[in-house]
């Protein structure tokens, strides 16, 4: 049992919510019976504060889950096979293509071993990230003050469930969506949120939640956990965020990448079909030697097909995450990213309207030098 320091259970002098009502089922919003959510756990009628009991416990947990965002795990073997993937990676797979069609293993060799050598180096490097952003996760786990069968516990915030009653104090980052039980009236920062920089009060004009990932600036209070996980505010917006990074975005630098590979073998390949129809229509090639004039066709595509060129970008922006991870500890998850930054010549942001609306916009009569 802990004894915490900023309010010792039972001595906190200031208002509490209706009992009657904090120990009935908490209905949601729209008293929907379906919903998952639509009754926690009561709180104990004789000692609203005790927190949930063993058997309560087990039942939220079974019906709720933890409280965390399900991230999918991309399997080792799956992010190595992505490496294939991709207009360049292609690009070289066909020239391997044409190469073994024309019995060239030489350069088929060298092709695949180049193919290979790519596909390891970006493997690497995004596995490293991978890393590096699981451990940083690791780190930033944190604890809270939790009644739990009439004891104070400090447990990791992924074991809340609904209907734990938690502790709030000043610094406190809010760990799932919160309904204010007793206590002082606290200030909250709900920038992460809403970007607003002037703390709420809570309880008071914006109701008796607290959303999760607010920090609670000033105050001391108890509450009882009444959404988790995705289910949360935050959660949700996560959830979003999970489901659009699920969809392949091509950078600003890998299209203009694109662009210089497409317009070199669009004449490579304008240049093929003229020296189809020279060799074949001209000097009797289709007649003669059909097998050498199309051989002649294919050098000339093969030979146009930059198969270096996704090597040597790979280990370009290899070595500028390997720069920016040891120099600057940044983690980088993405290498194209780094070219669409170094292209970057201004960055505008403004964290309340990007937040909250998703777009930037410019009031041209109103700007002032």
């Amino acid at each position: 049992m802990l004894s915490h320091k900023h309010i010792p259970y039972g001595n906190i002098k200031t208002t509490m919510k209706d009992a009657e009502t904090l120990t009935e089922p908490l209905l949601d919003e729209e008293g929907a019976a379906a919903d998952a959510f639509a009754n926690i756990p009561p709180l104990n009628p004789e000692d609203p504060l005790s927190g949930l009991t063993n058997e309560q416990i087990k039942q939220s947990l079974a019906t709720f889950g933890k409280n965390e965002i399900f991230i999918p795990e991309t399997p080792l073997w799956k992010l190595f096979l992505k490496q294939f993937i991709g207009f360049l990676p292609i690009l070289i797979e066909l020239a391997a293509i044409v190469s073994i069609a024309v019995r060239d293993y030489t350069d088929f060799g060298i092709i695949l071993a180049m193919l290979v050598i790519n596909a390891c180096l970006g493997f690497h490097e995004e596995y490293k990230a991978k890393k590096s952003l699981n451990e940083l996760s690791h780190q930033l786990e944190s604890e809270v003050a939790v009644r739990r069968n009439g004891e104070t516990l400090q447990l990791n915030v992924k074991e809340l469930v609904p209907g734990d009653v938690v502790l709030l104090v000043g610094g406190t980052i809010v760990p799932a969506d919160t309904q204010w039980i007793k206590g002082d009236t606290v200030s909250v920062d709900t920038a992460p949120l809403t970007g607003e920089p002037i703390p709420r009060k809570y309880p008071g004009d914006h109701g008796d939640i607290i959303l999760s990932g607010t920090t609670v600036v000033a105050g001391e209070c108890y509450g009882r956990v009444i959404r988790t996980g995705e289910h949360t505010e935050i959660g949700n917006a996560q959830k979003e965020i999970m489901a659009d990074k699920t969809v392949s975005v091509v950078s600003v630098f890998q299209k203009k990448i694109m662009l210089v590979v497409q317009i070199l073998v669009s004449a490579s390949f304008a240049l093929v079909i003229a020296v189809l129809l020279v060799q074949g229509l001209y000097y009797n090639g289709f007649q003669d030697n059909v097998s050498q004039t199309i051989l002649d066709a294919l050098v000339i595509l093969i030979a146009s097909i930059p198969i270096a060129l996704p090597l040597v970008l790979q280990v370009n922006m290899a070595l500028g995450a390997s720069h920016l991870a040891t120099t600057y500890n940044a983690v980088v998850t993405s290498l194209p990213a780094l070219q669409d930054i170094a292209s970057m010549s201004m960055l505008c942001s403004d964290k309340t309207g990007t937040l909250t609306t998703a777009n930037m916009s410019i009031i041209t009569d109103q700007i002032f030098a």
